[in-house]
This record gives structure tokens, C-alpha cells and sequence, in this order.
């Protein structure tokens, strides 16, 4: 494949692998094992604790890809005018360029156009902005754009290190006139370089992942061999707590442009179907753990959510999600959350050592014969199912999930305020949304 014809399949592989090594996917996160060097964290914290602080703020947001092979150089620019109102409102229009998607939500709509295909989407709000710009449409950016949407989450600071295996501080340096901070994060599967504004206002300013890593991990599935990729995410114009006409929020549908159900189906995949098995009370089971013991459902009927996570050490996806779940259930324990990490088919002794090299501590159960994986409807993993305090299944989720931490925490506080995900499923009908319940 040529190069001219390889620019339109790149950014729907590259797309794809972007989110697949989001921050909230990555195996390892910052409180294991990490190397945050004092001076690092230091201008991070005050980045984070500054954008924190703003109500409101607008940006120019600049995204350079330079793809380089069989002798040949392409570029694409992307070009956002960002505005960021709290708690929900946001503006992300794409001005130019081909390769993203335009995000506004009003605080009550969220719409989601992508000019590629010429489609957008229309759903509920999100309750932040945070939600709002690294939720799917994020996949179209990669995880320099959820880095970016970290200076609207409720922690930017700890957002930025989540992942992150380790940061330094490789100096102070000038960036098209402005003296910055030159901070470098390195993570399992993609670096970034991180430029942040010095003096009392610790704006960011230029963002350089480094796509050796990520394309070393895509292998065959680039529609180029041998291809070299740049990126370069310059923020330009920022302006702070100045207040932005209602209009930025608006958004009208692009002559032309259709609309469609889901950003799955404009991509041509469908939605991931929904179990049969929620609303309904989980099957009963009992299943050694590896360290002694027993996991069963029963003892915590009626007082504990407990979430299964159906896993195995070869599944790269599960390598990933495990250490996300493990931390949100940990943090989660005392408020009445149970932990089981369901292990499919492994003898004892494999998942110890993937354990300890993993520097990973949760209770595993032991479905040596994937009888359990098969009562639940498991076809594929990861597959973590959240249950509730009454004993019926509230929640289903299959592969890697966008925001999983996020999701998490949103579905178990729902279902630890005494509200459900999910209505019970009247006869011959599949389980309905709870009105009000938190989306993935």
C-alpha cells in the first residue's frame, strides 16, 4: 500500500492503538512501583493544582503527525479551539483537519462529530468535562488527548502520573519563546515529553509522545511496513477564568453530516451485546483461592458489592485491567466491596510467579476447568462483572474498556448508594438501564 492511500487507514489503526494503551489501561500505575523523581512531581503537582483551580478556560490546540516511509513524507495537522466551562461544559472543535473528532456539550448534550466520516453522535452529558473529552471519542486522539483532558479532572496531578513508571525533570528550556519545564514520563507501552510554562501560571504548553513503542506493539496491523511516526501537541493562546458566550457551546450538524447511533456503528462494529445474565440473580458458585480459602457469593448477600474479574496471565488485555481493578477494589474494601480475580484454566503455580513479577496482590479463584467462566457467559476476556448487594448482576464488562478506573468508581458508588445499574428483567425481556445510572 502506498503511502497517499495508507493516510486514511493510519488513523483508524492508530486510533485504535492509542486507546488501547490509554492511562487508564496501562499495567502499571504510579503507586507501584514507580520512579517520580521529587523535582518532577513537584512542577506536576503545581500544574495540576493550578488547573484545578480554573472555572473556565480556552486554548488553541495544535496536533502535528509526520508519518515517514518508502522514501516518502506525510504530514497531518490537527487543529482545535478548545473551551472548558466547569463541571460539564466543553467545546473541542476541530478547525482543521481530518484526523479527530469535534466534542461539545452544552452540560446537558454531548455531541461527538468525526468529519471522516462525515457523522456525528447525540447522547446525555456527562456529569464532567473530564468524562466528556476521554471518553470513545478519545480513541481518535490517543492518550496525548487524555493527557490533555487530565487538567479537567477533579485530580490533574495524580491523572497525569497515572501510569506513569516513572518521571524526571530534564530541564528548563525554551518552546517558540516561552521557558518551560521539560518533564519526561515513561510508561509500559507509549513516553511523553511534557513542556509546562514556568513562573506562578504552570500552563501546559507542548506535549511530544514518543510512537516507537506503540508502533513496535502495532507490528503487521500498520497498513505501512517500517513506518516512522512523530507527534507534536503545541497549546497556544490560553486564556483563564474569562467568561465564554453561551454560543461556544452550541453545536449544529454540519451540512451533510448524518447522524448516527453510537461511535461503534460509525465505525462499522456493533455495540457489544448486552448480557443475558443482567438483572438476574449471578449463579451460585464456590471455587478454591490460591492462597486457602474460598470464593463464594453467599456469605455476601445483602452486605457487599462484589466484583469478578474473569482473567488469565497469557490475555494481554487482562494484564492491563487487572492492576486498575485491583486499586479501585482496594480502595473500595472498607466501603463494602469484594475482590475476586477469576482465574480461567492456570495451574497454581503459573499465576504465583505472574503475581510476583507483576508486584500484583489480590485474592485469585481458581476456575481450573472455566466451569464458573462458563455459568457466567464468558467468551471472552477480560470479562468483569460487578454484582450487587442483593445478589443480582448489575454490571458486565467485556475486553478493555475506555475511563475503566472511572467507570468502576462510577458504577460502585451508584450501587453502594442503594441504587441499581439495571432494572430486573420481566419475563422474556433483557435487563433495562436505571434511570439515572452512570454510563460506561
Amino acid at each position: 500500500m502506498s503511502i497517499q492511500k495508507a493516510r486514511f487507514a493510519v488513523p483508524l489503526v492508530i486510533a485504535a492503538l492509542l486507546a488501547f494503551v490509554s492511562p487508564a489501561s496501562l499495567a502499571q500505575n504510579a503507586e507501584q512501583g514507580s520512579k517520580i523523581a521529587p523535582e518532577a512531581k513537584k512542577v506536576i503537582d503545581a500544574l495540576g493544582e493550578y488547573y484545578k483551580g480554573l472555572k473556565s478556560f480556552t486554548v488553541d490546540e495544535t496536533t502535528e503527525m509526520v508519518m515517514e516511509a518508502q522514501g516518502m513524507k506525510q504530514t497531518m495537522n490537527s487543529d482545535y479551539a478548545v473551551a472548558i466551562e466547569r463541571p460539564n461544559k466543553v467545546s473541542r472543535i476541530l478547525k482543521e483537519g481530518m484526523m479527530g473528532a469535534t466534542i461539545v456539550s452544552d452540560g446537558k448534550t454531548l455531541y461527538t462529530y468525526l468529519p471522516m466520516f462525515k457523522k456525528y453522535t447525540q447522547e446525555d452529558a456527562p456529569e464532567t468535562a473530564f468524562d466528556a473529552v476521554a471518553g470513545e471519542a478519545a480513541m481518535f486522539s490517543g492518550q496525548f488527548s487524555i493527557l490533555s483532558a487530565s487538567l479537567v479532572s477533579d485530580d490533574p496531578s495524580a491523572a497525569i502520573l497515572e501510569g506513569v513508571n516513572e518521571a524526571t525533570l530534564v530541564g528548563v528550556e525554551d518552546v517558540e519563546g516561552v521557558k518551560c519545564s521539560h518533564i519526561k514520563l515513561i510508561q509500559e507501552e507509549i513516553d511523553i515529553d511534557m513542556y509546562v510554562q514556568t513562573g506562578d501560571k504552570p500552563l501546559l504548553i507542548k506535549i511530544v509522545p514518543d510512537m516507537a513503542k506503540a508502533l513496535a506493539t502495532a507490528g503487521d496491523r500498520m497498513p505501512v511496513k517500517d513506518m516512522k511516526m512523530s507527534v507534536n501537541v503545541r497549546y497556544a493562546n490560553w486564556t483563564v477564568n474569562e467568561p465564554i458566550p453561551a454560543e461556544k457551546f452550541s453545536f449544529t450538524p454540519p451540512e451533510g453530516a448524518a447522524k448516527a447511533d453510537s461511535l461503534m456503528a460509525m465505525l462499522g462494529r456493533e455495540e457489544q451485546e448486552e448480557s443475558p445474565l443482567l438483572g438476574k440473580p449471578a449463579p451460585a458458585f464456590s471455587l478454591d483461592l490460591i492462597d486457602g480459602g474460598k470464593a463464594e457469593l453467599a456469605p455476601h448477600k445483602d452486605k457487599k458489592v462484589v466484583v469478578l474479574d474473569f482473567w488469565a496471565t497469557w490475555c494481554g488485555p487482562c494484564k492491563k485491567a487487572l492492576p486498575t481493578i485491583i486499586k479501585v477494589t482496594d480502595e473500595y474494601k472498607d466501603k463494602g466491596v469484594v475482590f475476586y480475580a477469576m482465574n480461567q484454566r492456570e495451574d497454581a503455580d503459573t499465576i504465583k510467579t505472574f503475581l510476583t513479577e507483576s508486584e500484583l496482590a489480590c485474592p485469585v479463584a481458581l476456575d481450573k476447568d472455566g466451569s464458573v467462566g462458563d455459568l457466567f457467559g464468558v467468551s471472552g476476556i477480560p470479562q468483569t462483572v460487578i454484582i450487587g448487594k442483593d445478589g443480582s448482576v448489575q454490571s458486565v464488562h467485556v475486553g478493555l474498556i475506555p475511563n475503566l478506573e472511572q467507570t468502576l468508581r462510577k458504577e460502585l458508588d451508584t450501587l453502594l448508594s442503594g441504587k441499581n445499574l439495571v432494572e430486573a428483567p420481566t419475563e422474556g425481556e433483557g435487563a433495562a438501564p436505571k434511570e439515572g445510572a452512570p454510563k460506561a
